[in-house]
């Protein structure tokens, strides 16, 4: 809404809610659906190859993340998938934060993103003091299957957002705010995340409100410095990546 000045007038406190949410609606819920199949049914495939290729002798071997070697149980696999969901969620707000500095949209978009996730977040994983390591074999492969989730989770994020984003700002809140509710609490709960999105709420609106965001947004200059500092994270972190795979292979 303008005011008689044409000057834009800057969201109130409840607008700016209602778009924040709606817009934490737009990642949360496609990445929690793309987490789902790539880190909850990618990581239970990649574990149950990773036993068939692995010795009889460490059949049976307990992980580092308290999974068997060898045996699929309802609850493992239950809490992969949860977790899966949980922490696509959680990718799909960093998505939206990190959009308009990629280069490409859609599968190539994907790709990218998966690759900066890689990049930034693998390390969590491919860790050269995680035993697991040493008892799956061969641990190239391993190494290669669980690098390949957060490419795959890219993948499916990036398409399945874009398609469904009209869908979701057009939809009433009633339809998408408890599933935004069910996906939000248990990122709230770790602390971290709940810091996370206060901050960010409270950096946001202020922007909103100051005009600064609209000047941000339209700033060549920012664009330009953002995509040099995700370029940095994307080498560093990378580096640091091939470096523990190196170790571990």
């Amino acid at each position: 809404m303008a005011t008689a000045s044409g000057v834009q007038k800057a969201p109130g406190i409840k607008e700016f809610t209602a778009r924040f949410a709606r817009g934490m609606a737009v990642g949360m819920l496609p990445g929690a659906l793309a987490g789902l199949i790539a880190g909850g049914v990618g990581s239970r495939l990649a574990m149950r190859v990773m036993a068939a290729t692995s010795s009889a002798a460490v059949q049976g071997t307990e992980t580092e993340f308290g999974a068997t070697v060898g045996e699929i149980s309802f609850g493992g696999t239950l809490f992969l998938l949860i977790a899966g969901a949980i922490l696509g969620a959680a990718g799909g707000l960093i998505f939206m934060v990190v959009r308009r500095l990629l280069p490409w949209t859609g599968w190539a978009g994907g790709l990218a993103f998966g690759l900066l996730l890689l990049a930034v977040f693998g390390r969590l994983i491919i860790d050269p003091n995680n035993f697991d390591f040493d008892v799956l074999d061969p641990a190239s492969l391993a190494v290669a299957m669980f690098a390949a989730i957060f490419i795959l989770y890219g993948l499916l994020l990036v398409p399945t957002l874009e398609r469904l984003e009209p869908s979701i700002r057009r939809a009433p809140p009633w339809l998408w705010l408890p599933l935004l509710g069910i996906t939000l609490l248990p990122i709230a709960l770790t602390g971290l995340g709940g810091i996370i999105l206060v901050a960010a709420f409270c950096i946001g609106f202020g922007l909103a409100a100051s005009g600064g965001w609209k000047m941000i947004s339209g700033s060549t200059a920012a664009l330009i410095a953002g995509r040099v500092i995700l370029g940095l994270l994307f080498l560093l972190g990378g580096w640091g990546v091939i470096k523990a795979t190196l170790e571990i292979v």
